[in-house]
């Protein structure tokens, strides 16, 4: 006996929302797969050709159909963890202060001019703002503090980081200078130290500038 049902037109069946259309190779255009949207994109159409990405401020949802806002999770000041934090940060921040107010106090003994006394106390002051620096990172987010957080500790512990190489630098200097006849003596002045401090700084701004 001879079907009467109506053969379909097409070898694949529709693709749902969430879902795009994909040819197969060496196969007829009515014949076609059907493939999830990648991650944060997604279609509200039945056999799209194509997925749409989201908004910044939006996600897909789990069937990728369509848009959702963007959960916002950030560490509060009122949250335990975060006032634990904000404690620490400035707890410890209070350390390097309480020895910058012992080298000020000792400045004319040759134990704090023997350790370069400038050079010490702007690495004892921007140890203190590494520590500070974190408390930009606890709050609500916003898009001008969210800016200035990596930026603004960047440049502080490159600050750091470029006292202590200058610090290092110049004891080397000044052991390979006491051998006899050594060029090195003309580079034992300060402004050795305040030229390499210069330039790492110059170039970590460039570096969050770009």
């Amino acid at each position: 006996m001879a079907s009467t049902k109506v053969p379909s037109s097409v070898c694949s069946p529709s693709c749902p929302p969430g879902f795009r259309k994909a040819a197969r190779r060496g196969e007829p255009s009515c014949c076609f797969q059907c493939i999830t949207c990648p991650n944060g994109e997604m279609t509200n159409e039945t056999d799209s050709l194509q997925c749409t990405k989201c908004p910044w401020n939006m996600w897909p949802n789990c069937k990728q159909d369509r848009c959702v806002p963007k959960t916002q999770e950030f560490l509060s000041n009122e949250h335990p963890l975060g006032i634990t934090l904000t404690a620490t940060s400035i707890s410890s921040s209070l350390i390097p202060m309480v020895i910058l107010g012992l080298f000020l106090h000792h400045r004319t003994t040759p134990i704090v001019r023997a350790n370069n006394y400038s050079l010490s106390c702007l690495l004892l002051l921007s140890l203190s703002l590494c520590f500070l620096c974190s408390l930009v990172f606890i709050g609500y987010p916003q898009s001008t503090k969210c800016l200035l957080r990596q930026v603004t500790f960047d440049i502080v512990f490159a600050l750091s980081v470029s006292c202590i190489l200058a610090k290092t630098v110049m004891v080397v200097i000044a052991f390979k200078a006491t051998k006899p006849g050594s060029q090195l003596r003309k580079w034992t002045g300060p402004h050795v130290s305040y030229l390499i401090v210069i330039s790492c700084m110059l170039i970590q701004t460039f570096l969050c500038i770009m």
